[in-house]
């Protein structure tokens, strides 16, 4: 969050751009805009549904090779 509220203060104090900021904060553009609309992150992806399944489907497909 911290770095959001960085990013917000260059963009009004420098007047910077959306690329000049990603790349200054070594973040995605996509972050940096993000940023600049919400002063929360947006949560991080929900773990895969696969979960206990992923290693008996790995198998499957090794094994159809």
């Amino acid at each position: 969050m911290e770095q959001f509220e960085q990013i917000r203060r260059d963009r009004d104090r420098e007047g910077l751009s959306i690329r000049p900021l990603a790349a200054w904060y070594g973040v995605h553009r996509r972050a940096a805009r993000q940023a600049l609309v919400s002063p929360v992150p947006l949560p991080k992806r929900p773990p895969s549904k696969l979960g206990a399944y992923r290693e008996l489907i790995d198998d499957w497909l090794i094994a159809d090779l």
